[in-house]
């Protein structure tokens, strides 16, 4: 399975966000937890 530059990019952004939320950034990971909800929506929809 290939991912889009779209999915890729939304996964890249979200470990960023990730990497921020670890300093208790409650915005950053609801953030990324949706670009990765929306990352696998676009996944399974491929």
């Amino acid at each position: 399975m290939q991912m889009g530059p779209n999915v890729g990019d939304q996964l890249m952004v979200a470990a960023h966000l990730l990497w921020r939320a670890r300093k208790k950034n409650s915005d950053a990971y609801r953030l990324a937890a949706n670009l990765i909800l929306n990352a696998e929506a676009c996944l399974c929809a491929s």
